[in-house]
């Protein structure tokens, strides 16, 4: 997950960079940090569920 959690944000600053907004993928980047901060960030993607959670 940690591989998609820095996709996610060099996909973001790039779209910035070029002036188009990516909300979609901000908000995937938002949830993989969470879920990272969470000790999710050894799993796959499928982890980032858990950030929907306190905790």
């Amino acid at each position: 997950m940690s591989a998609a959690r820095k996709d996610a944000r060099l996909i973001t600053e790039a779209a910035s960079e070029a002036g188009v907004r990516m909300d979609l993928v901000a908000a995937d980047a938002e949830r993989l940090r969470r879920a990272g901060e969470q000790g999710h960030g050894h799993k796959d993607a499928a982890a980032a569920y858990f950030a929907g959670f306190d905790g």
